[in-house]
């Protein structure tokens, strides 16, 4: 799947602008941004639910997915769930146990759905997007309210489906490290645009840029960083964290002393991914 200059809006508002992206086989791809950024108007344009403004959207692929709540009868099993929707898209249902086995759900095929937690309706939601063995999966915040080991249980599932089937799947996700665990490439969004694209890598690698910094006291900081021309930095309970800058920390301590502060520590550390994405966009 390619997004080419992809914008999507309401009526004459933009919501998503400019939008150049490219998915591949066999990747899982984390979507992260703040609520309202555009996840999910970017995700319905990419499944043909909401007509783009200009670009293009190049699907060859087959398309399975879940977007907000899993629509399901929840007075029916969730076999009978599965079997519906295999009927409707024309599959054979003989798919439906390997599914269930797969989603972790083969004991509870024939309880009705209304009995389910949260997380086995998610599973099953997830069953239901990939009958037919789509190509590309696209999922808005499937973990959302899901309890530790419902968080755990449905990222096995991603991994299980990438291994199984060479699926490429799309997260999106406030639980940031969450998506650190499971994703090979991250995709960063503000304000409807697509600010950084990391690979794991990359994002190991910058997570570790992090300087710690303990001093006994925190007013005026604002105008110590303004001499040294620091402008990613953070400060709380008289800790200064310094985001990625090429500055020297022997420069900010000496300049921290000359403005009469002292300075107890002084590190490199890692950050973790929210620390990061809000690091950005500063």
């Amino acid at each position: 799947m390619r997004l080419t200059n992809v914008c999507v809006g309401y009526g004459i508002k933009t919501i998503v602008k400019d939008i150049n992206l490219d998915f591949e086989k066999g990747k899982i791809y984390g979507i992260i941004g703040k609520n309202g950024t555009g996840k999910t108007t970017l995700m319905k344009a990419m499944m043909g639910l909401k007509e783009v403004q200009s670009g293009f959207v190049e699907k060859e692929n087959t398309i399975g997915a879940l977007i907000e709540e899993p629509g399901l009868l929840k007075d029916r099993t969730g076999y009978d769930n599965l079997k519906i929707k295999a009927m409707m898209e024309e599959i054979d249902y003989g798919e439906i146990k390997e599914l269930l086995k797969l989603v972790g759900l083969e004991n509870a095929a024939k309880r009705k759905v209304k009995s389910y937690s949260l997380g086995m309706r998610q599973r099953l939601g997830i069953a239901m997007a990939i009958i037919g063995k789509p190509e590309v999966l696209i999922l808005d915040e499937p973990i959302n309210g899901l309890d530790p080991e419902g968080i755990k249980d449905i990222r096995n599932l991603f991994i299980s489906l990438r291994e199984k089937y060479n699926m490429c799947i799309i997260i999106s996700s406030h639980i940031l490290e969450e998506l650190e665990k499971v994703c090979d490439k991250f995709i960063f969004m503000n304000e409807g645009r697509v600010i950084s694209v990391k690979s794991k890598e990359e994002l190991r690698e910058d997570l570790v840029n992090c300087t710690i910094i303990k001093i006994n006291k925190e007013d005026g900081i604002d105008k110590v960083m303004k001499k040294l021309n620091v402008k990613k930095y953070s400060v709380e309970k008289n800790v200064i964290k310094l985001y990625g800058e090429d500055i020297e920390i022997c420069d900010v301590i000496e300049q921290l002393v000359k403005d009469k502060y002292k300075v107890s520590e002084a590190y490199k550390s890692r950050l973790n991914c929210e620390e990061y994405f809000f690091k950005m966009i500063r």
